[in-house]
């Protein structure tokens, strides 16, 4: 913590980094003031400086777990990275949950920046740097909303967030109750990308989205067009993912164009005291639609 503090015999600099700059002559890093007529008016000034630096960085620290260096982002990224490989791959992976499509977008988000930064520190030229920096900003934003959808509830673990520098969320919030409603459904489809959006609600609601429920569990099928269609949400076979914001966005490759999409979605409510699911809503009927 930056800052100057009162011990006996006087003022003394926690950091050299504490207003050194400002207090010119007056100031000595690690001792007192020289000039007690301009000193204790710099104690006053620097002692609110330093409580109002240590009050930001308190709530930032709550609120951003992503390093603001370039370099301890880089490294950060790679730990997150490395993690991700570590619990996605085998014949029963942990992180189970993560779709191939979203781990390889992280993993091309890492590409990027790794190219990105090596280059600026190469060559830290102006375009470099500002290269480097449009790079940043869209690739923060990718893993953003990569960890709030994968890496923030079950089967993640608290002790894995916090080998990934993820922050835990309180444990004295209260669980939810399980959830009640069914899900409503309808399709939205771009033929040109092969991409389908599921736009999803409270059944009987006229607001689009997941009311108080943390999101949903989507279950998707890809069968033949005239194959017969899947009866139980529970069967095996069905792909899983979850979302928490509606709608969710599948692109699909062009050898599934005509192919049938089967789909069926509830709503999932999570604990962050024991870190598990208190329950599951009941599953929506089987909706279809033929992939563009």
């Amino acid at each position: 913590m930056l800052g100057c503090v009162h011990e006996p015999g006087g003022w003394v600099c926690e950091s050299d980094e504490c207003v050194r700059e400002e207090l010119g002559e007056f100031h000595e890093p690690g001792g007192e003031f020289h000039d007690w007529r301009v000193g204790v008016l710099w104690r006053q000034v620097s002692l609110f400086r330093c409580k109002f630096i240590s009050i930001k960085e308190f709530f930032m620290s709550k609120k951003n777990y992503i390093p603001r260096p370039d370099g301890e982002f880089s490294s950060w990224f790679d730990i997150l990275v490395r993690e991700v490989g570590l619990h996605t791959t085998g014949a029963s992976p942990d992180w189970n949950h993560i779709t191939a499509e979203s781990k390889d977008e992280l993993l091309m988000r890492h590409g990027e920046w790794s190219i990105a930064y090596g280059e600026a520190k190469d060559d830290p030229t102006n375009t470099k740097k500002r290269e480097k920096n449009r790079v940043r900003k869209i690739v923060e934003k990718a893993v953003r909303v990569f960890v709030n959808q994968y890496l923030r509830y079950p089967p993640v673990t608290n002790a894995e967030r916090d080998v990934m520098g993820i922050i835990n969320k309180s444990e004295k919030r209260v669980s939810k109750k399980d959830p009640v409603d069914h899900v409503d459904f309808e399709f939205i489809v771009d033929p040109q990308s092969h991409t389908v959006w599921i736009k999803y609600r409270i059944a009987g609601s006229k607001k689009r989205g997941k009311g108080d429920y943390h999101g949903v569990e989507i279950r998707y099928w890809i069968r033949a067009l005239n194959a017969p269609g899947p009866v139980d949400a529970n069967e095996e076979g069905w792909h899983s993912v979850a979302d928490t914001a509606s709608p969710w966005k599948k692109t699909f490759d062009g050898i599934h164009a005509g192919m049938r999409l089967w789909v069926s979605i509830r709503w999932e409510n999570a604990s962050t005291g024991d870190d598990v699911r208190t329950g599951k809503g009941p599953w929506s009927v089987i909706k279809n639609i033929i992939i563009p």
